[in-house]
């Protein structure tokens, strides 16, 4: 009999008993199917290339990064300028910086807000990045003379400019400026990070129109100015990594000529290379971090179906022995009967892989809206690609050696006359106790793992803020991206805020340089005399008189802030948080009146107004942030040019967000509201790692409890089924149906004893991995090892419930006569 006949002979088998094959098929895909799906997600982060790029294995990122902490900081045009020219390991090096956030398109006539980036002339070009129609940026456009040009995106080209073929030429209002769309992008380019989401394309010396944060037309030339994020090269033919970072260290003697600022800067910071573009070097790190715990919890999964579908496969092996002794007694040799298993357990396995493949498929999308970091963008399409299936037939393949293997070649090697005569040993009942016990440690360390994150996002949701962000709404203001200057943004602040404390359901309104959680934060040096040369580093905001009221910050000593000193810049005035009036004077209500001494150029003393509460405004994980406030008009700076709009309300989001933009609109139709956010999701939002951990752990475990509920029930239904003659001959000495029913149970709770035990350990070394991201608990809080055993425990004598009951029910007389 050959390999065809034997194919058959699997499937016959398969067909005849569809309930084993279809628990075994869904008990895989399980598995299988979360491994791909965590695969797919860590596929697009960090293995596929950077869509719409030609040959993206050439290209390198270069950063300033600071020697001690690995955190980058920006780069001038000069530098990008000087390693450009001296660095001939590279073709090419381009640069970028984002345009204003709320860079805005009025097109029918919505307000559409678009990401940009800024680029130099070289950027298409050293991408390889194509065009659909037109042209990309190019050198001739980096002139400041030049006529403005940009390149959209086919996205953007689509949703919201129509698709029309014939767009290039024509002109787009981008914050009051127009601008000639000379390029639509390839489909698949959406720019160099990942995920890619940029709407269009300027040339960097459009920055005073789309970027004027970053100041006048001498911008280019400053030295001292950095605004550069990152650079991004291509190696040249027959270059290295390790050759582009030689060069770029050579260069730094030359920098640090330039001033003793830039000599200070290269000996804390270094010009570093890294491999490849997508995310940034520290955001790799943390995804990574981040994909390593959830690999290990499917990992653990995969595991618990493997042996939770080896147990299955053993007993079918059992109930096959008669069959498969006929095969031996007929001269099959032994690797013939363990590859006609492996053939009937390969096709279960790889009907498992098109399962869980199918599975990977359909959660692709939610998959996609997951936000596994606060600051990276959900990725969109996580749809599987060749990799995922290669590793879909890799896990098949594995797993069905894995679980099959042992069981063929235990079921090859017994004695056929034996088997035959029915008086062959049984399967050995410890086996499947032993794999009973497995899935009940491996279930053990996810649920620990799952209610250790649980308890963590709800002790840092049940944190006390210091403030109310429920009914807090907050939203992004930037005239002076549309050609306010200073004194008009001053004028249109005091008009908006009058507008808004008179619009109806809005209680109380109030501007700030800062949202809370916000991500963008402001520190400052502070003392409480002018001659001290440091300083207690605080976090400073600059606000409007209502802004305590309006998030809900009680001041504990002192007043608010006046209608006069909101916008009056020679007044000083400052509110300190507790904590820092508490540093600097030892009590809060002796601060009032006190004087305190913001860092700047030149320092100038303040009088302390006020006193608030300490609160969390920047990370819920750390202590309340020692903070001061000014008013919002006594900078020494010019305004800032983007500040948060905070209203409080018991409305919805949405009509607050339209009640807001109502009130700017009547003022300046052209102006758009952006980032409107309630004050609650915020929070969730920088939670989105923890949320995201605890949501997937906690499916996962779930899912191991079904599948260890299923294995003990196996296990303990076939040592049932096994020893029907016992149960009739106990039965029948006697025994009561109860006493049989607890004698099964027993086992069942012993088996679940001994996979507690070996399961503690798995959780230890689970809790101990996950000590870093917990809040509020110990890795080895008794309460929570209680809790999962109890309940693991539980589920398993629910297992084994159904089977004891079987067992009492045994009728020894017609037990004793089928044997």
């Amino acid at each position: 009999m050959g390999l065809p006949a034997d194919a058959r002979d699997a499937l016959r088998a398969l067909t005849h008993r569809p309930a084993y094959a279809l628990v075994s098929v869904l008990t895989f895909a399980i598995g299988i199917g979360a491994n791909l799906a965590i695969f797919s997600f860590a596929n697009v982060l960090l293995l596929r290339p950077v869509p719409g790029t030609t040959d993206p294995g050439r290209l390198v990122r270069i950063m300033r990064v600071d020697r001690q902490t690995q955190a980058s900081s920006p780069m001038s045009y000069p530098l990008y300028e000087t390693m450009r020219d001296a660095i001939p390991a590279l073709s090419g090096l381009a640069a970028y910086t984002p345009a204003s956030p709320d860079l805005t398109l009025v097109r029918d006539p919505t307000p559409h807000q678009l990401r940009a980036h800024l680029v130099t002339g070289n950027y298409f070009d050293i991408l390889g990045a194509r065009t659909t129609a037109g042209r990309g940026i190019t050198q001739a456009d980096d002139s400041a003379r030049s006529e403005p040009v940009v390149v959209v995106s086919h996205q953007l080209w689509q949703s919201v400019l129509g698709a029309d073929p014939g767009f290039p030429g024509k002109t787009l209002q981008l914050n009051g400026h127009t601008y000639t769309v000379v390029g639509i992008a390839d489909a698949a380019f959406r720019g160099h990070f990942v995920p890619a989401n940029t709407d269009l394309w300027a040339a960097i010396s459009r920055h005073r129109d789309l970027a004027p944060r970053f100041g006048n037309d001498a911008l280019l030339q400053a030295r001292g100015t950095s605004f550069l994020l990152d650079l991004i090269g291509r190696l040249a033919p027959g270059a290295t990594l390790a050759q582009v970072q030689a060069q770029a260290d050579a260069i730094a003697p030359r920098i640090a000529s330039w001033s003793p600022v830039e000599a200070r800067d290269v000996k804390v910071k270094r010009l570093t290379a890294y491999d490849g573009i997508g995310l940034l070097p520290g955001t790799r790190a943390r995804v990574l971090g981040a994909l390593r715990l959830l690999g290990g919890a499917v990992a653990l999964l995969l595991a618990l179906a493997c042996v939770n579908v080896a147990a299955l496969w053993r007993a079918r092996s059992a109930d096959r022995q008669r069959d498969l002794a006929v095969r031996r007694a007929l001269g099959a040799a032994p690797w013939r009967v363990v590859r006609g298993l492996m053939l009937e357990y390969g096709v279960l396995t790889l009907a498992s892989g098109i399962a869980g493949l199918v599975l990977c498929w359909a959660v692709a999308g939610p998959l996609g809206r997951i936000r596994l970091l606060s600051y990276v963008a959900p990725l969109g399409d996580v749809s599987p690609d060749w990799r995922v299936l290669t590793a879909a037939i890799a896990a098949s393949i594995l797993c069905g050696a894995a679980a099959g293997l042992l069981p063929a070649i235990l079921s090859s090697r017994r004695d056929p006359l034996a088997d035959l005569k029915n008086v062959g040993p049984p399967l050995n009942a410890r086996a499947g106790y032993i794999l009973a016990g497995g899935q009940v440690a491996l279930s053990l360390a996810l649920l620990v793992g799952a209610e250790l994150l649980l308890g963590t996002v709800h002790n840092l949701l049940a944190v006390d803020l210091g403030y109310q962000p429920r009914g807090l709404v907050t939203a992004a203001l930037n005239p002076s991206s549309h050609g306010y200057s200073h004194e008009q943004t001053l004028t249109f602040y005091r008009a908006l805020l009058d507008r808004l404390k008179l619009a109806p359901g809005l209680d109380a309104s109030a501007l700030a340089l800062t949202a809370p959680f916000s991500g963008f934060t402001s520190q400052v040096r502070v003392s409480p005399v002018v001659t001290a040369s440091d300083g207690i580093r605080s976090y400073l905001n600059q606000v409007t008189g209502d802004y305590f009221q309006a998030i809900g910050l009680r001041l504990v000593a002192g007043r608010a802030f006046t209608r006069e000193e909101e916008f009056f810049r020679d007044s000083g005035a400052a509110i300190v948080s507790r904590s820092l009036a508490r540093q600097m004077y030892g009590n809060e209500t002796i601060a009032v009146g006190k004087m305190i001494v913001l860092s700047g150029t030149p320092p100038t003393p303040r009088p302390i107004v006020g006193v608030a509460a300490d609160a969390r405004m920047a990370d819920v994980k750390s202590g309340p942030e020692l903070e001061v406030y000014t008013p919002l008009g006594q900078s020494p700076q010019p305004l800032p040019l983007f500040v948060s709009v905070h209203v409080r309300s018991a409305r919805s989001l949405r009509e607050v967000a339209d009640a807001v933009q109502r009130e700017v609109s009547a003022l300046d139709p052209s102006l758009p509201v952006t980032q409107v956010s309630a004050g609650a999701d915020a929070i969730t939002a920088q939670l989105s790692e923890e949320r995201v951990m605890a949501w997937a752990i906690g499916t996962f475990a779930v899912l191991a409890l079904v599948l260890a509920a299923v294995g003990v029930y196996g296990v303990m239904a076939y040592a049932v089924a096994s020893r029907t003659r016992e149960f009739g001959i106990r039965t029948a000495l006697g025994a009561t149906p109860a006493r049989v029913m607890i004698f099964v149970l027993c086992r069942a709770f012993l088996v679940g004893i001994c996979g507690l035990v070996a399961g503690l350990a798995c959780a230890a070394v689970l809790a101990r991995t996950l000590a870093s991201r917990l809040f509020g608990i110990a890795p080895f809080d008794p309460g929570t090892f209680v809790i999962a055993s109890a309940l693991l425990l539980g589920i398993a004598l629910l297992a084994a419930a159904v089977p004891a009951r079987r067992a009492a029910r045994v009728d020894p007389l017609i037990a004793l006569r089928a044997e």
